[in-house]
């Protein structure tokens, strides 16, 4: 977003990313798989840096406040 992107190209694919990751973290019986758990929380871990990149990005998006002019030296106001 902060390079002039679309929004929708980088929220479909992390949307359709994050919708991967959640059904790989609750959908298989992790406990039949071996090292189960450590593979769930992989996937979790996954959705949620996938989220967290999308807030950071967002963050960047915000219009910023017009430059303040700069004081004359020796002038008080």
């Amino acid at each position: 977003m902060k390079r002039g992107l679309p929004v929708r190209a980088l929220l479909i694919p992390a949307f359709i990313l994050m919708a991967i990751t959640s059904l790989l973290t609750f959908a298989p019986d992790w406990q039949a798989v071996p090292a189960g758990t450590a593979w769930q929380f992989l996937w979790d871990a996954a959705f949620s840096l996938t989220g967290g990149d999308l807030c950071l990005r967002d963050h960047g998006h915000r219009p910023q406040p017009p430059p303040q002019k700069p004081r004359e030296p020796g002038v008080t106001r």
